[in-house]
Order: structure tokens, then sequence, then C-alpha cells
């Protein structure tokens, strides 16, 4: 089957170098003529975690779509998510080995600031790479 929209969020990094083409290759094939290809991958910017083989620079994310030999216009480029320096402290002091706790009355007044002022980023300091790419 194909697809008017395929996504692959955070996967990427979960593909063994070998297999990349061949990943790459089939969901480009089950993208639709016309459709759209959306992949996001965690970036540089974020210590490689132990269960991924890698993390993206967008020119690393390019050279492994371009390899696949598919034509494809990029739509949109985005880096979402930059931590604010004062994360790591409230997660350090609300989520750690003594206990965990969750201030249920601030959370949605904590997400709403991250999600006003820290969903978008640069290329510098975003947590996330999104590309969307049009299948030709």
């Amino acid at each position: 089957e194909s697809f008017d929209v395929v996504t692959c969020i955070e996967v990427l990094e979960h593909i063994p170098e070998e297999q990349i083409y061949s990943f790459l290759k089939n969901l480009f094939r089950r993208c639709s003529p016309g459709g759209k290809l959306i992949i996001s991958v965690p970036t540089k910017v974020l210590p490689l975690n132990k269960k991924h083989y890698r993390h993206y620079d967008l020119t690393l994310l390019l050279k492994q779509i371009n390899s696949i030999n598919e034509k494809y216009e990029v739509e949109r480029i985005e880096y979402i998510f930059h931590s604010p320096k004062w994360m790591k402290l409230l997660l350090a002091l609300t989520n750690n080995k003594f206990f965990v706790f969750e201030p249920h009355f601030l959370r949605k007044r904590i997400w709403k600031v991250i999600w006003d002022k820290y969903r978008f980023a640069t290329e510098n300091n975003g947590h996330h790479l999104v590309v969307c790419l049009r299948k030709v």
C-alpha cells in the first residue's frame, strides 16, 4: 500500500547503520507520488542515548535520504524544543532516586510556559529535527 502521509517519528536513530538504506527506501516506497514524508530525529545537541546508534544534524539526515536516490523536495525544516535552564533542576528535585513528586497543580502552568517559550528552537539548541519532504 501507499499513503499520502508517512511519518517516521523518533525512529531512525534506533536503526543500525547497515539497515538505514533499506529502511528509508521502504518509507519512500510507502509514500504516494506527491505525498509527504515527515521525519523527526534527535539532534546532536543531546548526548547520545545508549539505545541510539546516532543523533542527527541536517547534513547527516539529508545524506542518508539522498543515498536512496529518490526524488523529493524539502518542504519544511524545523528544530523543536530547547530546554530552559531551570528544567534540569526541576526534574532533579521532582523525579530522583529517592522519590517522584508530580506537582499536579503546577503541571499545566509549567507545560504552558514550555509550549509558549521553548517549543521552537534553532539548529544550535533544538533537541529534535523535523523534516517534511514531498515525494516527487
